[in-house]
């Protein structure tokens, strides 16, 4: 099999575009550097008035929702919205100042939130407008809120309020007053079973609950439910612990968005716990982790690996990690060995890096990193020179593929910082020289870092710094450069570029992002140039940028069908027309012109091979050319009829001359000659002959008939049989008979006479008829019969002196010699 030129031509390229992954992974990057970005935090609100407070920060789409807080002016709602780099904050809602916003919440669109009226609780959702910011639903008693308190799953918001009628229980709603509804009052009557730990897991919400001490119910427990009120869908899924103790499920965390994990007891301490599509099961026990163990914390999930902190008396309090598998649960590295605690806490992921306060005992309580091996466990930042620990009260958060930590390192007190691969960098001293504005809230929303920080005599206010301040650095990559490829059709050629490949290691956690303008799909290139523009972009947003010009080009050639040699049946003996099956080929032009260089049906010559050039002309003036040999043949035999059988009466005995009529012979070519055995006017025996002719054409082509000639004797012969015949038995099986021989003639020679049994033949007792035929040289027979009767001879013996019977006897044995003479004569004729 041949590969077509344009399919060779685009393999290159296909190796190229499959090879590229795996070349970027084995190339060597190098490390990446720590660029400088000249951070400027934006102001966004001026409040200036001492005691002001910014607090929860929540993020709709790009719009930044957040509630702000002082002494005189009261509690107010807010939404910051960016063009560029100016932020314009927009007030939408305010309220006296006694009251209090608790937790904004985001939810498909929607903003939910919380009003503290202090006697009772109002739910609130906004839409960013004003006219759109409106109360839900009130409860009757306050509610406190924590971390795990509320859960989104979708549009829905699923939240712990009380009423007076149901107590502490869990509700649900989706915006509107109708839709705002108790799901299960799990707790029956005002009692509460106050839910806790809200966890979404696919379109299932987990949660803990006390359904009450009374029998028949089961303590603090894990509880599922899939939001419809009332239903059968919410429920207990196991009593961990058996009766009504508790198992007290805690620090419910999500891994991949299907499993769950969280410690609870089943009657000593805290255990780790999952639950998946395999059901629920413990996999590190109260006995394997150890002696004094206190429960494990701040389950934290990074890629596949469950990373947590825990104390116990052999390693005291140490970081460690699993896969959800008793063999996979393993401490990470011990900082502080012989039982010191290394107390890590604040566990944060950034990208596959897991970041954490931790102090080794050497370098005081510092920053942490690690990707889950021991020697990949490192000091991430010393910010406070010495084993001394900072002043504390710093907080993590993750930033655009960075880490973002508000923490005093004695020197600028406590500002914002972002931790990359490169290293740590300070982005804000807004109090200057050792003053500390304590960053806090720091939210990602739009292009922007968002946070709370304080002026010591103005309070609080709200900030925002530019991602491409707090990541400068855009990734290292090598373009591909620009790529000339074959038309596969007469739409272009379809193929997927490379994506560029990484100079140095991104300074981000996260992964990158490639971009293609116009967008990758699967519909071709047309043919010419295009061009793209690749994009590498980093969480930040800081761009690569790679044009490429893909320019799809038809240089192949139209490929040619052409016989090898081509042979054809002579119309006549001047040659014939000989038409050529010649077919043109193209990817790119449907139908290429094709030529000869003899035109197509032309008379070529009876015998003479010729050699034809065929080329074929695509749209855009690509060639390709083929031969082949051209010979007309004759190779059909002449059409020979014989003449009809030929009949003569034979006169006499001696051959005679007969003549017979010529065969009729076509051939398109012409007829070189007729043969035959035996030619018209020849002698013929009396009989029958059989006479072939063979007619030759001029290519020595030959077809052969016969007919029969009849030199016919017509006259029978006669024939005059002995009479009958009797002899007696000479043994058992019979007697050997001689008979006389029958008289035949014929009106040219003596015919041939023949016996049914020949005389001499032993014939058995009774009367047996022989039949004597005569033919003659013309093949004429005529028969006659006689009986021969063998008689039994009395006494078994046929013998006795005197008898009939022995006469005959004496008599046959008489005339045997005579007999026996005339027999050698006849078979000498």
């Amino acid at each position: 099999m041949r590969v077509h030129p344009r399919a060779a031509s685009l393999l290159p390229l296909l190796l190229l575009v499959l090879l590229s992954p795996v070349l970027g992974a084995a190339a060597s990057v190098a490390e990446p550097r720590l660029a400088s970005c000249s951070p400027a935090p934006i102001r966004v609100t001026n409040f200036a008035k001492l005691g002001s407070e910014v607090e929860e920060l929540a993020v709709v789409g790009s719009t930044l929702f957040f509630a702000s807080r002082d002494p005189v002016g009261g509690t107010a709602l807010w939404k910051a919205e960016q063009t560029n780099n100016t932020v314009v904050p927009t007030q939408l809602r305010s309220w006296p100042g006694s009251l209090i916003l608790d937790r904004l919440i985001a939810a498909d669109g929607v903003l939910y939130f919380f009003l503290n009226e202090g006697v009772r609780v109002s739910l609130w959702t906004s839409d960013g407008t004003s006219a759109n910011t409106t109360q839900i639903a009130a409860f009757d008693n306050v509610i406190t809120f924590e971390e795990n308190d509320a859960a989104v799953m979708g549009r829905t918001l699923f939240f712990v309020a009380s009423t007076s009628a149901a107590g502490f229980e869990l509700w649900k709603s989706n915006g509107t007053a109708a839709g705002t509804q108790l799901v299960k009052d799990i707790h029956p009557g005002p009692l509460d079973s106050y839910p806790s730990q809200l966890t979404v897991v696919g379109n299932t919400l987990y949660f803990k609950a006390d359904d009450g001490s009374s029998p028949g119910a089961h303590g603090i427990e894990l509880w599922k439910s899939d939001g419809v009120p009332n239903g059968s869908g919410t429920q207990l899924v196991a009593d961990i612990l058996p009766g009504t103790g508790s198992s007290d499920p805690d620090s419910l965390t999500v891994m991949g968005g299907s499993k769950l994990f969280f410690t609870a007891t089943s009657g000593g301490g805290k255990e780790i716990w999952t639950l998946d599509g395999a059901g629920l099961r413990i996999f590190a026990s109260d006995a394997w982790l150890g002696n004094g163990h206190m429960p494990p914390q701040e389950l934290t999930a990074v890629g596949d690996t469950l990373f947590f902190h825990m104390s116990n008396t052999e390693h005291g309090d140490e970081l460690w990690k699993s896969d959800g598998t008793v063999g996979g649960t393993q401490l990470v590295r011990e900082l502080q060995a012989g039982g010191g605690n290394a107390s890590p806490e604040k566990l944060t992921a950034v990208g596959g890096t897991l970041f954490f306060m931790a102090n080794d005992g050497q370098s005081g309580r510092e920053l942490w990193k690690t990707d889950g091996t021991s020697a990949g466990t490192v000091l991430a930042k010393d910010f406070v020179n010495g084993s001394s620990n900072p002043p504390g009260g710093e907080e993590l958060a993750v930033g655009p593929g960075v880490l973002l930590v508000a923490i005093n390192d004695n020197r600028v007190g406590q500002e914002l910082w972002k931790v990359n691969r490169a290293g740590a960098e300070q982005l804000t001293d807004i109090v200057p020289m050792s003053g500390s504005s304590n960053p806090t809230e720091m939210t990602l929303a739009g292009g922007m870092v968002f946070f709370a920080a304080t002026y010591p005599a103005e309070g609080q206010e709200l900030f925002a710094l530019p991602l491409n301040q707090v990541d400068c650095q855009p990734p290292q990559v090598a373009c591909p450069g620009n790529l000339r490829v074959e038309a596969l059709s007469s739409s272009g050629a379809s193929l997927f570029l490379p994506v560029p490949k990484l100079l140095s290691e991104d300074d981000s956690f996260t992964p990158l992002t490639v971009t293609y303008d116009p967008a990758q799909s699967s519909e071709p290139f047309p043919i010419g140039m295009t061009s793209v523009e690749i994009t590498v972009r980093d969480a930040a947003g800081n761009p690569a940028e790679c044009p490429v010009n893909v320019t799809v080009e038809d240089t192949t050639p139209p490929a040619l069908v052409c016989p090898q040699r081509l042979v054809q049946e002579a119309a006549g003996p001047d040659g014939t027309s000989v038409f050529f099956p010649v077919k043109a080929l193209d990817a790119v032009t449907a139908s290429p012109s094709v030529g000869f260089s003899r035109p197509s049906g032309s008379v070529f010559q009876l015998g003479r091979e010729e050699e034809i050039t065929a080329t074929a002309t695509d749209a855009r003036g690509n060639t390709g050319m083929c031969t082949f040999k051209v010979l007309v043949k004759d190779t059909v035999p002449p059409r020979i009829s014989c003449p009809q059988p030929v009949v003569r009466v034979a006169m006499s005995a001696d051959p005679v001359p007969i003549s017979y009529p010529p065969p009729v012979v076509e051939d398109t070519v012409g007829v070189k000659e007729v043969l035959t055995d035996r030619v018209s006017g020849s002698l013929f025996n009396v009989g029958v002959t059989t006479v072939t002719l063979t007619a030759v054409d001029a290519s020595n082509n030959t077809s052969s008939c016969s007919f029969t000639v009849y030199n016919q004797d017509t006259v029978a012969p006669s024939i005059i049989c002995p009479g009958p015949q009797q002899v007696v038995a000479t043994s058992d099986e019979g007697a050997a008979v001689l008979f006389p021989d029958a008289t035949a003639k014929d009106q040219f020679t003596p015919p041939t006479v023949t016996y049914s049994q020949e005389p001499g033949s032993t014939f058995p007792v009774g009367e047996t008829v022989v039949t004597a035929t005569a033919r003659d040289i013309g093949g004429n027979e005529v028969s006659c019969t006689f009986p021969v009767t063998v008689l039994e001879q009395p006494g078994g013996c046929g013998c006795q002196s005197g008898s009939a019977s022995a006469s005959v006897f004496w008599l046959v044995l008489a005339l045997l010699p005579l007999w026996a003479r005339r027999r050698t004569a006849r078979l000498a004729r």
